[in-house]
């Protein structure tokens, strides 16, 4: 079944990264007609941030002509974007990652990482390095796992709104014949899903080399706006926890983060 992105959570908190993240998510629900939901977490440090915060949504929803449904909540940032992505089901959560004041002071590593890995939706982390990004190039790391066809529909959905070309790119720490075999079929089932759907794509293979700084130094190469990843263990694959923690802390570019629902049997024929 083709991923569809109907319903939109914003987490904003006024920074310059939120600001853009705010921004994306519009541009996105544009292509989906999208429901969107817009949150501010109130904490002892940015209660004076809230009127500001809500006079930007609010001229964004002027100037965008759609309505972003802006809410106040109160408590631990963490908990409340989790627990209001439990409650309203959006099918994606979009955040900034560099907000150095209100609840991102630490947003660069493990709070972004928290709430994708606990979020059961993607998230799409908008770094402030990323202000400039579009959607003209997807990148898609493919490695040895089972679980990393998980990412081929949600990719493919936004290269089909989008227009975009989705780079696959076969990676992985380890270099053993028994990786290669296994990278190898995935790549070659990720080039079909995409051929059946009309997406435009290329492949390429990069295996024995640190992952993280692989795909970032790819990214840029390939001028791509995004890259996906899985936030929970893609099995005997790269993407182990720490690794996702480490791509979603130092890429310049957004991450799109998608949760392991251990679904069997996903793969090139469709989800």
């Amino acid at each position: 079944m083709p991923q569809n992105y109907k319903t939109i959570l914003i987490a904003y908190d006024h920074s310059n990264a939120a600001q853009i993240a705010a921004r994306k998510a519009v541009e996105i629900g544009r292509k989906f007609n999208s429901v969107f939901q817009t949150i501010f977490v109130m904490t002892s440090r940015n209660d004076k941030d809230a009127p500001e915060a809500q006079a930007y949504i609010e001229a964004l929803e002027k100037v965008q002509n759609v309505s972003l449904n802006f809410k106040i909540h109160s408590g631990s940032p963490t908990q409340v974007i989790v627990k209001e992505q439990k409650d309203t089901r959006p099918d994606l959560v979009v955040m900034g990652s560099h907000g150095m004041e209100g609840f991102m002071p630490q947003f660069l590593g493990s709070t972004a990482y928290k709430v994708a890995n606990s979020c059961d939706c993607p998230v799409l982390i908008i770094p402030e390095a990323a202000k400039d990004f579009n959607f003209k190039n997807i990148l898609v790391p493919v490695d040895s796992s089972s679980e990393t066809r998980q990412k081929f529909s949600y990719a493919s959905a936004l290269a089909n709104v989008f227009g975009s070309v989705v780079h696959i790119l076969g990676v992985s720490k380890h270099k053993d014949s028994e990786t290669q075999k296994y990278v190898n079929v995935y790549v070659s089932q990720a080039e079909d899903f995409m051929k059946n759907r009309g997406v435009q794509y290329g492949s390429s293979m990069q295996l024995g080399q640190p992952v993280c700084s692989t795909l970032i130094e790819y990214a840029g190469k390939m001028n791509c706006g995004i890259i996906f990843t899985m936030t929970e263990n893609e099995s005997a694959g790269f993407m182990l926890g720490p690794s996702a923690m480490r791509l979603v802390g130092s890429s310049p570019y957004p991450v799109f983060c998608i949760h392991n629902h251990h679904v069997d049997g996903v793969g090139g024929g469709g989800l």
